[in-house]
């Protein structure tokens, strides 16, 4: 199993492929985040969420260490009672 379907399970495969690492991450030993562009998403930050750390939103899904990239949901009452 190639190491992107390991660390990010199939979140960001397509019909067509499986991810390209190199779209987000600059390839390097420590596989930074260095060409993500959140306002290409269908949650642009602005306000406070620009403000939030990553791992406030993204966390791991229930007994795996995959990280949720991909949010399902995302209203307000999802997050906020």
């Amino acid at each position: 199993m190639p190491f992107r379907r390991i660390a990010h399970g199939a979140q960001f495969d397509t019909p067509e492929s499986s991810s390209d690492c190199a779209r987000c991450h600059a390839i390097a030993t420590d596989w930074p985040i260095a060409k993500f562009d959140h306002d290409s998403t269908q949650f642009i930050l602005e306000g406070r969420h620009a403000q939030i750390k990553c791992d406030a939103c993204h966390k791991p899904e229930e007994n795996s260490d995959i990280i949720i990239y991909k949010i399902k949901r995302f209203d307000c009452i999802d997050c906020h009672s």
